[in-house]
């Protein structure tokens, strides 16, 4: 019994852990998601002056190294015309931050379950403590799949011409910071996910323990 109780205890810390990281994962994920930053050109390409240009899979925009006025437009084509790159990109993230909201809101009361079991023995109580954790995980896993998956293709696929830019000149395009925001962000999704199968286990041999003692 004292080792299940100290199980509950890593479980509530862990959970806590899980949280913090599905949380950071997301504010990621969005920011990923919303700027402009799949795609930059290189500023020191060779050209003086050269024109700023970075893209996301919402907009585009451009800007001179000596201003800091910024020209954005959104992509202008309709979503059916619009690269499948771009549209792959969109729908993955928009699932990842659905998928990742609903894991927060899961945790949550998850959290709250397992420290009321420390406090009170209802089998409930034990059923409740093992439901949000495993429904989490697979949401935090698939979220953090989801988005992985999009910024590598998209890396994958950009190293070719890129097709959104018109031009006189010949411009190199580097990852954007987006890119790395979702690899960090995807990491820290799966690591959460991964985190809140403790939970889950601890939940589940709590309840075999139960049925063994009635």
């Amino acid at each position: 019994m004292a080792g299940l109780t100290l199980c509950r205890k890593v479980s509530a810390g862990l959970t806590a852990v899980c949280l913090v990281l599905v949380i950071s994962g997301l504010v990621l994920v969005c920011l990923c998601t919303y700027l402009p930053y799949w795609q930059v050109n290189d500023p020191e390409a060779g050209v003086i002056e050269r024109p700023l240009r970075f893209s996301g899979i919402w907009k585009r925009c451009l800007a001179m190294p000596s201003s800091e006025i910024y020209i954005c437009d959104d992509y202008d084509s309709s979503f059916v015309e619009i690269p499948q790159i771009i549209q792959t990109a969109r729908v993955l993230c928009i699932i990842s931050i659905v998928s990742a909201g609903a894991s927060v809101v899961l945790i949550i009361p998850g959290l709250i379950f397992i420290i009321l079991s420390l406090i009170y023995e209802k089998h409930l109580l034990k059923i409740l403590t093992v439901i949000p954790p495993v429904v989490s995980f697979v949401l935090a896993f698939l979220s953090g799949v989801c988005v992985l998956h999009a910024v590598t293709q998209f890396d994958i696929e950009s190293r070719e011409e890129n097709p959104y830019y018109v031009s006189t000149d010949v411009s190199t395009f580097l990852r954007g910071q987006c890119l790395y925001f979702g690899w960090i962000g995807g990491g820290l999704l799966i690591g959460g996910a991964i985190v809140s199968l403790h939970p889950a286990i601890v939940g589940i041999i709590d309840l075999k323990q139960d049925r063994r003692a009635n």
